[in-house]
């Protein structure tokens, strides 16, 4: 982690272009507080073993993008559809999930469509002991920065400041979005999340926004340093990028 954190301090040094505006738009419907994904119900959650017998690729909801579904057989119950989430994110990740494997899900019974369906939480290939976790505790999908109103209020350690600009960055082969934040200190680099991540998000930051930063302030050169966010605060909400410096984009669920 300490290795990718200065890798990526170092590229923001050439990497800003003033000026920009990144806008993030287009979860296609699996924003956090979307009927789909407040269908979670943590009272209902259960927990199963079987195999994989069918994928399959369709939007959940009318409107929606698509998104991911497993069909899995179970030992006692039957075929159950798993709901793992949208494409975009799904794609991205490390743990793979296919037809043949043999799986332990932890997930949300609901109803989609008239379907009895689970929403999974967290799905662990029993082979590869790989994980592919998808929310959090509460079901709150990590496909989602955005986590509203949580917080009553702002950590005493955040970086309070208007953004004069944002730029693309390519680290290692992926395009990452970050931010010059001006604050009564002088300027703050900040970084986010991946580009693929943050064209998903359903918010926009533009420069003038004043936002609230909570991350690790990392050196990159003699003098020079940049903050790498854990957490953002504007307006009325809270977006969370990573947890204890873990990116919560990655399937693990920044854990």
């Amino acid at each position: 982690m300490i290795k990718f954190v200065s890798i990526l301090a170092a590229a923001l040094v050439t990497g800003l272009s003033y000026g920009q505006a990144v806008v993030l738009t287009g979860s296609g419907g699996y924003g956090w507080d979307s009927p789909y994904n407040k269908l979670y119900n943590r009272n209902r959650q259960v927990m199963f073993t079987g195999k994989v017998t069918g994928k399959l690729k369709a939007p959940p909801m009318t409107g929606m993008a698509e998104g991911v579904s497993l069909l899995v057989k179970t030992p006692k119950s039957g075929t159950i559809q798993v709901e793992v989430g949208p494409s975009w994110f799904v794609a991205s990740q490390v743990a793979k999930i296919n037809v043949g494997d043999k799986v332990r899900v932890i997930g949300s019974r609901a109803t989609v469509n008239g379907d009895s369906v689970v929403l999974a939480r967290q799905i662990v290939n029993t082979k590869t002991t790989r994980v592919l976790t998808l929310r959090d505790m509460n079901g709150a999908p990590y496909w989602s920065a955005n986590r509203g109103a949580v917080v009553a209020q702002v950590p005493t350690n955040a970086i309070g400041g208007t953004i004069l600009s944002s730029n693309t960055f390519n680290i290692n082969g992926t395009d990452l979005v970050g931010y010059v934040v001006q604050t009564p200190d002088g300027n703050v680099n900040v970084v986010t999340a991946p580009q693929w991540y943050m064209d998903r998000q359903d918010y926009v930051l533009q420069p003038g926004a004043y936002v609230q930063v909570v991350g690790t302030r990392t050196p990159y050169q003699a003098g020079a340093y940049v903050t790498v966010a854990d957490s953002l605060y504007t307006g009325n909400n809270t977006f969370i990028f990573r947890n204890d410096g873990v990116p919560i984009w990655g399937g693990w669920g920044g854990r």
